[in-house]
């Protein structure tokens, strides 16, 4: 029954890119314009979790976040966003664990499987269910809401992984809202009736994401963290871009 507030930052230097989630009084920064894109910025006594979709996230905590004025040795912004954005185009048949990849493919088969998961109303991370009661890490008892996991198997001709699709992801695949989907369920009595029309089925995608082992499995999976509908005419610039930089190699 209480409003809070968040705002998600993506930070870079040099290794890498990292996204720091701020909550109520923390956002205060960015409120009065002491934090805006292109600040450098120095985080002391923040911690780390995983997110849904199995990513690194930073949070505040007790920690601070403060403006630093003085020159430090960090590479240029375009710089960090170029390295951030750029994900080479491969084939299924070359993932590796650990590697981060685009690829077009479709999504050859479904797993019918539950698909909604209880999270955290005010920060959206999943809960645990405790003596009868749902409990946030963060947030203590809360009443749940909800969020959507699918996954099933996407094939691009040279082989084929277990795909992962989370929230938004999910109601991308599905064609349908989360809530829109959940009372689907309800009327129907039975959650696997939102998996008997699936716009996205067999068609051509453009996936990036990362190849993880499942702990469970020792398989490799594919966490899918943005997901595109086929462009003829992007994917017609694409190729002549490659084949220009191939020529210009040459």
């Amino acid at each position: 029954g209480q409003k809070g507030s968040v705002i998600n930052l993506l930070l870079g230097d040099e290794t890498g890119v990292v996204r720091l989630s701020l909550w109520n009084e923390e956002i205060l920064p960015i409120k009065e314009g002491k934090i805006r894109e292109g600040s450098t910025v120095k985080i002391s006594g923040g911690w780390v979790k995983t997110d849904n979709r199995e990513n690194l996230e930073l949070r505040l905590g007790r920690g601070t976040i403060d403006v630093v004025d003085q020159a430090v040795e960090l590479p240029d912004r375009e710089i960090i966003e170029q390295s951030f954005q750029s994900m080479k185009r491969s084939d299924i048949k070359d993932f590796r664990e650990g590697g981060q990849y685009e690829t077009r493919a479709a999504i050859v088969q479904i797993f019918r499987r539950n698909p909604f998961y209880e999270i955290c109303p005010q920060c959206g991370s999943r809960i645990r269910q405790t003596n009868g009661r749902w409990v946030c890490d963060d947030h203590g008892e809360v009443n749940p809401s909800y969020a959507l996991v699918i996954s099933g198997i996407i094939d691009d001709g040279t082989d084929n992984i277990r795909a992962v699709f989370f929230r938004e992801l999910a109601e991308k695949i599905l064609g349908k809202n989360t809530n829109e989907l959940r009372e689907l369920a309800e009327k129907s009595a039975d959650s696997m009736v939102i998996f008997d029309d699936i716009p996205s089925f067999g068609r051509d995608l453009i996936l990036r994401g990362r190849v993880k082992r499942n702990p469970v499995t020792e398989n490799i999976e594919f966490m899918v963290g943005s997901v595109d509908d086929f462009d003829t005419r992007k994917e017609a610039e694409r190729l002549l871009k490659e084949l220009e930089n191939r020529h210009n190699e040459t």
